[in-house]
C-alpha cells in the first residue's frame, strides 16, 4: 500500500482537501513565505516516502522547501514495502510575487504623503515652469517589472518624460510580478496654472544708478540668485555682482556685493556668471592684465581686453 493517510504544509491550505486517491493539489502562500515544510503520514508502516527526492520520516515535517516567487512544484513519492508500488502526490505552491515598490520619487516635486510601500495613492504640486516630470520607481523584487503610464522602465531608473498640462495630471506606476499579479501606484501631479504664475520679487541693487545695467546676467541655484551690473563702478563699466538669498520664510534679501580683485575701467565684470552650490564664477571679458593661469599678477593693463574669470 503506497497511499498517504495525511498530507499538509506548514503554511497554506491544500485545494482540494486531502484525499488518498487525489494526487494533485494547489495552494497559495503570501510573498513573505520563503519556504514551507511538508508533513506526510503513510498508511502502510512498511512504506517509505521522499519530499522532492529527500527521504522523510512519516508524520515528521520535512526539510524546508525553498519557494521562488510564482509556481513551485513539490512532489511526495511513497514507495510500498514491495519496492514496486509507488504513489506520487504533487503540490503546486504559488508564492505570491512581491509587487511593492521600495522607493518612489519624482524628478521635480515632492510626493505627499511621504512614500510608504504599502500606500498606493500620492499627490504632488509643481510650479508652472515644470512642464515635464520623470518618475523614479524601484521594485522591491528584482523579478518584478515596472511600467509608467504604460511604458516599460527599469527599476530605479528615471522614466520617459511625462509632459504636464496645467492642473491635475494622472500618472500610473504598475508593478507586475512573475505570477501575473499587479500592483498600481497612482500619482496625481498638479502643475500650477498660468493664471496663478505671478511675479514674487522686484529686486534692485543696493546702489542703483544711471546706466549700471543691473540684470546684465543672472544665475540661480536653489535659494541663491546672483545678478550682475556690468556698468557699475567708480570708473566706467567696472562691473559688479550682487547676491540675493531667500530665507526659510520666503523673504529675499541682498547678501553680498562683489567686485573684482583688480577692478578697472571697461572690464565689464559680470558679463557672464555661473552659480553652482556655493561656487560663483564671474567673467570679465574687458579685463586687461597679461597674467596667465591661476592667481597671476593682476596689476598691469598691458593686454587690452585679454579677459579674466573670477571664482
Amino acid at each position: 500500500n503506497a497511499d498517504l493517510a495525511t498530507l499538509a504544509l506548514s503554511t497554506g491550505t491544500l485545494a482540494p482537501a486531502f484525499s488518498a486517491s487525489t494526487f494533485v493539489y494547489d495552494t497559495t502562500v503570501a510573498t513573505a513565505v520563503t519556504a514551507v515544510q511538508v508533513t506526510a503520514t503513510i498508511v502502510d508502516s512498511g512504506s517509505t516516502l521522499t519530499v522532492n527526492g529527500i527521504a522523510t520520516a512519516s508524520g515528521v515535517a520535512s526539510s524546508p522547501v525553498n519557494l521562488q516567487p510564482g509556481n513551485n512544484l513539490i512532489t511526495v513519492v511513497v514507495t510500498a514495502a514491495d519496492l514496486l508500488t509507488k504513489r506520487t502526490y504533487s503540490v503546486n505552491v504559488l508564492r505570491q510575487a512581491d509587487t511593492s515598490l521600495s522607493a518612489l520619487s519624482l524628478s521635480v516635486g515632492t510626493l505627499s504623503p511621504v512614500f510608504d510601500p504599502a500606500a498606493v495613492t500620492y499627490t504632488a504640486q509643481v510650479g508652472f515652469l515644470a512642464s515635464v516630470v520623470r518618475v523614479i520607481a524601484t521594485a522591491s523584487s528584482t523579478s518584478s517589472t515596472i511600467t509608467v503610464n504604460g511604458l516599460a522602465v527599469d527599476s530605479g531608473v528615471a522614466s520617459q518624460a511625462i509632459y504636464l498640462a496645467e492642473g491635475s495630471n494622472p500618472v500610473d506606476v504598475v508593478v507586475k510580478g512573475v505570477d501575473g499579479s499587479v500592483n498600481t501606484y497612482t500619482l496625481s501631479v498638479t502643475r500650477q496654472a498660468l493664471g496663478t504664475f505671478a511675479q514674487s520679487v522686484y529686486a534692485k541693487s543696493s546702489n542703483s544708478d544711471v546706466g549700471h545695467k543691473f540684470g546684465s546676467a543672472v544665475a540661480v541655484w536653489g535659494n541663491t540668485v546672483a545678478i550682475s551690473s556690468v556698468n557699475e563702478g567708480s570708473s566706467a563699466a567696472e562691473g559688479a555682482v550682487y547676491v540675493f538669498v531667500r530665507d526659510v520664510a520666503g523673504s529675499w534679501s541682498q547678501e553680498a556685493y562683489i567686485k573684482a580683485s583688480n577692478p578697472g575701467s571697461s572690464d565689464a565684470f559680470g558679463t557672464s556668471i555661473a552659480l553652482w552650490g556655493d561656487t560663483l564664477v564671474v567673467g570679465a571679458p574687458g579685463e586687461d592684465s597679461s597674467a596667465t593661469g591661476v592667481d597671476g599678477i593682476q596689476g598691469d593693463n598691458s593686454a587690452v581686453n585679454a579677459g579674466a574669470a573670477y571664482v
